[in-house]
């Protein structure tokens, strides 16, 4: 009985020691994962997310981070009051109809909200492309009549 006990305590001490090493002490799963929609914490990373593109990532996550490092460049609207615009929500959509990919973008200054909707694609050189930019009064409603603005 007293070996037995002995043994359990050894096997408790064990168990606690790998559990304090692997849970509290050992960070190497802690990390930033590539995938298919871009970039990925993998439990508690002690460094930012990289800050290229993951080569895994989808089609939309280019187009994504296209327009938020360009969207100054892609509004006809100019921000007020020393802001400078930042993208907030990217929709993305697709146009049954007529067989196109479509972007909608909500995207502020701090002071105002805008909103556009533009086609896009991937060129063959995989640079993101960004054309017939409508720049929208309001929200947008009802996608398929502002499709049908686009032509």
């Amino acid at each position: 009985m007293k070996k037995l006990l002995l043994v359990l305590k050894i096997v408790l001490i064990l168990v606690i020691i790998v559990f304090v090493f692997r849970f509290v002490i050992d960070k190497s799963e802690d990390s930033w994962i590539c995938g298919d929609r871009g970039w990925t914490r993998h439990g508690e990373p002690n460094v930012p997310k990289p800050e290229e593109i993951c080569p895994l990532s989808s089609e939309k996550q280019l187009v994504k981070k296209y327009i938020e490092e360009n969207i100054a460049n892609l509004s006809v609207v100019e921000p007020v009051l020393g802001g400078s615009w930042m993208a907030i929500d990217i929709e993305f959509l697709h146009d049954e109809l007529f067989d196109e990919d479509l972007v909608y973008v909500v995207y502020e200054d701090g002071h105002i909200q805008a909103w556009l909707l533009a086609r896009y694609k991937i060129n063959e050189d995989g640079m993101v492309e960004i054309f017939n930019i409508k720049q929208l009064e309001e929200e947008l409603s009802e996608t398929r009549s502002m499709i049908f603005d686009l032509r």
